[in-house]
């Protein structure tokens, strides 16, 4: 990040540095760089930062450090809490939303396909991995019950 911030002709407009937690210092020098580049784009861990979207810091979970999975767990849930909190929704409204047919669950493409729709900032990988995390039971459908596991984070 410090080479990119030294670089202020550089062309770059998408970093993914999937699957790699980063350190606080490496937040400060990524909003430093997008004040000059608002459009830039940045995956790290499980997260994605644009100008307009925050997603949470890997690392901020304390004890989930040690745990990788649980750690991917909570990040894809705080980014889709956070996301519901900067577009003022309740849970419930955005399953609503996303259950078409009104049977009080939703498919995985269903619910792929919404969340895509919604612009929320997560990549697919991201999104799938979300997707099978909310399907607690396996049944292959999501529930509202299941859904709902985003107010617990």
């Amino acid at each position: 990040m410090k080479a990119i911030n030294a670089n202020a002709n550089s062309a770059l407009e998408e970093l993914h540095l999937d699957n790699i937690t980063v350190k606080k210092n490496f937040i400060a020098l990524l909003e430093e760089f997008m004040k000059n580049k608002p459009a830039f784009k940045l995956t790290y861990g499980t997260s994605t930062h644009n100008s307009s979207k925050r997603g949470s810091l890997a690392s901020s979970h304390g004890n989930d450090d040690n745990d990788p999975v649980r750690r991917v767990k909570n990040d894809l849930l705080t980014a889709l809490k956070t996301f519901l909190l900067e577009k003022r929704l309740r849970a419930v409204d955005l399953f609503n939303c996303l259950d078409k047919d009104k049977t009080q669950s939703v498919s995985p493409d269903e619910m792929f396909i919404g969340l895509k729709k919604l612009n929320v900032p997560l990549t697919d990988l991201q999104l799938k991995k979300l997707i099978r995390i909310l399907d607690k039971d396996g049944d292959g459908e999501i529930d509202y019950g299941e859904f709902a596991a985003v107010n617990d984070i």
